[in-house]
């Protein structure tokens, strides 16, 4: 008997010699999902396909609610929440979502439940992606907020195209300034750094252009590249008030210590004293804390740049476009009443929008004496920042009427905002 093909099922091994072919050519399959879901996870920031043990996680945002024993964002049992609130794994577990994706490629015995995840392969593969996520090419951590919500949603709640973040775009390449201020309609952008650390790049940027390392030394203060026709608002979150609030947690010897090193311009040696004495006792959600107690009038600057359409669209950022940006950000949906699973999926997109420049944060990190969790974001911040609000203010409305940030500001806000 001769098939199709014109192979002889009849010869002995014919059987086997077809099986094995199939399996190969599965395998070949597998190889190239996988490859694509790896190139996808590093240009999007989204990890389509986690495997563990073949009880897979769809993370597409058209299958972002497959509940399939994953763990949220929080570390709570997926189960103990609506579909509608399932929020992304923690980065230690999406790490090796497309390693195991390629294990399934493995020389094993053939099995179905093998065969079911290599047909989810397929299925993330060839999924509607309903509308791609905006990215930039040289800057990281660049989204959307409310399409990244909307989507975790299922609904449309937050205008898109009116609230941007990112980490710092000060290597954003031509075509990136270019879909900045043309394609989003960026108008304002709000820098949340320090004066150090803008001093720092900006001796960075002059370093890495400048030819001639004699006339870079009599050159006037290094200055950021800038877009031209983009109204840039530097407001310092971080700002005197914040400084004060760390500096009265030193020892006095360190107070002087620190002092002295900011008089005679070893800034980077004196952000280090304070990051070991203090910071890493705080850690992310005490400094989060210590930033809306003692900012105010900086988070109130910030926020009344999204209440009139002449500002908008803005795009936020600090360096990494994590901790600081995200508490605006937070503190943005909170007003829009946004439940807050999807705020915390907003804010813990950073980790896999981050991997690509995981190296280099962490040297910038261990430079001023930060430990590598640092590096990732907080999991209790949201909801540590809620409970801060609640308890230490009476709720967000009286916080936002304590630092000035008023009840027709706030239905300006949303009447911009909100569908």
């Amino acid at each position: 008997m001769v098939n199709p093909t014109g192979a002889d099922d009849t010869k002995p091994g014919a059987q086997p010699c077809r099986l094995v072919n199939t399996y190969i050519h599965i395998t070949l399959y597998t190889y190239f999902s996988a490859f694509r879901l790896l190139r996808r996870a590093k240009t999007t920031g989204l990890w389509s396909l986690p495997v563990f043990d073949h009880q897979v996680t769809i993370q597409s945002p058209a299958l972002r609610r497959a509940q399939l024993g994953a763990v949220n964002g929080s570390g709570r049992e997926a189960s103990q929440y609506p579909r509608n609130r399932f929020t992304a794994p923690p980065l230690q577990q999406r790490k090796y979502c497309t390693a195991a994706a390629l294990d399934l490629a493995r020389p094993q015995p053939f099995r179905a439940d093998r065969l079911q995840c290599l047909m989810l392969v397929m299925l993330v593969e060839f999924s509607d992606m309903a509308k791609p996520a905006a990215q930039l090419q040289c800057v990281a951590n660049f989204r959307d907020v409310g399409q990244s919500v909307n989507d975790f949603l299922g609904q449309k709640r937050v205008r898109e195209g009116f609230i941007f973040r990112s980490a710092r775009p000060d290597d954003a390449s031509a075509k990136d300034k270019l879909r900045i201020k043309n394609e989003f309609g960026i108008k304002t952008i709000i820098d949340l750094r320090t004066k150090t650390e803008l001093i720092k790049q900006a001796e960075k940027a002059q370093a890495e252009t400048s030819s001639n390392a004699f006339s870079s030394w009599f050159s006037s203060r290094p200055s950021l590249p800038r877009i031209d026709g983009i109204n840039y608002e530097e407001i310092r979150i971080t700002g005197r008030p914040f400084e004060r609030h760390l500096f009265s947690q030193l020892s006095w010897w360190s107070f002087f210590k620190v002092i002295f090193l900011f008089i005679f311009g070893y800034r980077i040696e004196a952000v280090r004293l304070i990051a070991t004495e203090v910071m890493l006792q705080r850690g992310l959600l005490g400094l989060g804390i210590d930033t809306i107690d003692h900012s105010g009038s900086e988070i109130c600057q910030a926020l009344g740049l999204y209440t009139s359409s002449s500002t908008l669209p803005v795009l936020v950022h600090c360096t990494q476009g994590k901790d600081r940006t995200g508490l605006i950000c937070i503190l943005i949906l909170m007003i829009l009443d946004i439940p807050l699973g999807a705020i915390e999926h907003d804010y813990f997109l950073t980790d896999p929008a981050l991997e690509a420049e995981r190296h280099e944060r962490l040297a910038e990190i261990r430079q001023i004496g930060l430990t590598d969790d640092w590096a990732v974001t907080a999991p209790e911040l949201v909801i540590g920042v809620q409970k801060h609000l609640d308890v230490e203010y009476g709720g967000l409305e009286a916080y936002l009427d304590d630092i000035g940030f008023g009840e027709i500001q706030r239905a300006q806000l949303r009447e911009l905002l909100l569908y």
